[in-house]
């Protein structure tokens, strides 16, 4: 069993999103928003429901880049997994510490009928516009594309680099866009992801989780 846990200990770590989402939904149910977000600009930005679309993309960027620097590299591949679970971290820190929210969502009943409206409506009606600065799916994104643009397997690759890009710019203008995080969700999202950039990317060691040894020494 010793040894199982050796060779997988890159997927053990993994068990952290039982960690993140028993926290997230903690707060969600228990915890009420005593700083309200949302300024004079979110109010002028329009909703549009088409962004639903990339907002809901983002479940598969991140685990398609999760799964493949899990196949492709290890060492990218925990200094993902540091970005990513560091990042989710603070932000439930934050949320904890200082709950927040917006009130930026139109009336549910104003809402179109067409499918993309259908799918925002569902978001509504199963995540409240609570815990949401700093925003996680603008973290994430930024650090998938982060990821992709620092691998030296993809450095050729600008079409693929280039995609990552527009991916995670589109991803973080849908939260904007349908109304789910204020433009200030945002901005705290790539502040932090500066920070998390430069503790993964620039700093020595370059990656804390990436020394798979000292992993299966904990083990």
């Amino acid at each position: 069993m010793r040894e199982f846990l050796r060779a997988k200990a890159h997927l053990l770590i993994q068990a952290y999103w039982i960690i993140y989402l028993t926290w997230f939904f903690y707060l969600e149910k228990y915890t009420k928003p005593k700083i309200w977000l949302g300024g004079v600009l979110d109010r002028r930005i329009p909703f549009c429901q088409w962004f639903v679309y990339p907002y809901i993309f983002w479940f598969f960027y991140v685990a398609i880049g999760i799964i493949y620097f899990l196949c492709v590299s290890k060492k990218e591949y925990y200094q993902l997994c540091t970005f990513l679970f560091t990042g989710m971290t603070i932000c439930l820190v934050i949320y904890t510490i200082f709950p927040n929210g917006q009130s930026l969502r139109p009336p549910i009943s104003t809402l179109p009928d067409d499918f993309a409206s259908q799918l925002v409506k569902m978001f509504y009606q199963g995540d409240s516009p609570t815990n949401v600065c700093p925003s996680i799916h603008c973290l994430n994104s930024i650090g998938v594309h982060l990821a992709v643009r620092e691998s030296p397997s993809l450095k050729n690759r600008k079409l693929l680099r280039t995609a990552s890009f527009i991916t995670a710019v589109l991803i973080c203008m849908s939260t904007v866009f349908i109304k789910q995080h204020a433009l200030v969700d945002v901005f705290w999202a790539c502040v932090l992801s500066l920070f998390l950039y430069w503790l993964v990317y620039r700093t020595r060691p370059r990656y804390s989780l990436a020394n798979a040894n000292a992993v299966n020494q904990l083990i």
